[in-house]
């Protein structure tokens, strides 16, 4: 189905923004990488596809662009599925789209793990 416009101009935003920043960066020295945080209902969602809907759809153009611009890319959205799935656990706050303190202990561990697999060294 069609992407509605109004999402396709995000998306086309956010590419361009996101492509501004690599380039800086590139010409500054740092890394870039990318962590995507899921939205609450994407994580909670029951089916991941339906009619008019596929949750993972967002994430897949940040994927792209990523996979595009060699970019290590790390997608929180199926962990964070899993987790809630497993431990019947509320990770955002009631009411709010942002993180609870359970929602940023497990989004810490899996963007430190991430950062370890990527080669960086844990501090003391």
């Amino acid at each position: 189905d069609p992407y509605p416009a109004v999402a396709s101009k995000a998306i086309e935003i956010t590419l361009k923004s996101i492509d501004s920043i690599r380039r800086m960066l590139a010409s500054n020295g740092p890394k870039f990488m990318i962590a995507n945080l899921p939205y609450q209902e994407q994580v909670y969602v029951k089916e991941m596809q339906g009619s008019g809907y596929n949750v993972e759809r967002p994430q897949s153009y940040l994927q792209d662009y990523a996979m595009d611009n060699d970019i290590p890319y790390l997608d929180l959205l199926p962990p964070l599925r899993d987790y809630v799935r497993i431990n019947s656990k509320k990770i955002y706050v009631t009411g709010d789209p942002h993180f609870n303190t359970s929602g940023h202990e497990i989004v810490g561990s899996l963007v430190a793990q991430w950062f370890l697999q990527q080669g960086f060294q844990q501090r003391e």
